[in-house]
């Protein structure tokens, strides 16, 4: 019989109603952790994610532990896995953000620009908001990181877009400290669409 006072106290713990998937499969891979079962793991969590394709916290627990085994190509796959599920802008910026950890500087560019390709003027906005201007330049990578990648990827939106005036002033920003015959050309191009410009 329903107890509504048990109920309604919110007293009741994980041993009276039993463990939660969650709580299973942490203890499951723990166990796995314990014997250095990489392989097994990897294949535990794909095996979960095909009975579970629309769970998305089963993706972000399995690219945590993924980063903790330092298994690099296993954790592309995965975000290229959940990419083609969910289609969403927050997994995008997410593997953009795993570029950046890896100092994958190359890829990182040749992926934006196959986004920007693509996306609509809105979410390159979005995009470009979430992620250009992250991290510092990486030891091994000339590609800096902050400047140089972010103009450029500005530089690629204003091609496909050249009225949007957020891309134009991300350009600007690099160009006032870098090359200033290049930014009073621009700024002369778009000095009456702008009032930020004027100023």
């Amino acid at each position: 019989e329903f107890d509504e006072d048990a109920a309604s106290d919110g007293s009741e713990s994980e041993t009276d109603r039993g463990p939660t998937y969650s709580s299973l499969l942490e203890r499951y891979v723990s166990s796995l952790a314990v014997e250095d079962k990489k392989t097994e793991t990897v294949a535990f969590f794909w095996s979960e994610i095909r009975k579970h394709p629309k769970e998305e916290g089963l993706y972000e627990r399995f690219l945590r532990w993924l980063g903790q085994a330092q298994l690099v190509n296993e954790q592309l796959k995965a975000y290229d896995s959940a990419i083609n599920q969910f289609d969403s802008n927050t997994w995008y910026n997410r593997l953009a953000r795993w570029y950046v950890r890896q100092k994958r500087g190359r890829e990182l560019t040749r992926y934006s620009r196959q986004l920007i390709a693509v996306f609509d003027e809105e979410e390159i906005t979005d995009y470009l908001l979430r992620f250009a201007g992250y991290g510092g330049a990486p030891a091994g990578d000339t590609l800096d990181w902050d400047k140089k990648l972010a103009f450029d990827l500005y530089s690629y939106a204003h091609g496909r877009f050249p009225r949007n005036l957020f891309f134009v002033r991300g350009m600007l920003t690099y160009l006032s400290n870098t090359d200033e015959p290049q930014w009073s050309k621009l700024s002369a191009q778009y000095y009456f669409a702008d009032r930020s410009i004027r100023d």
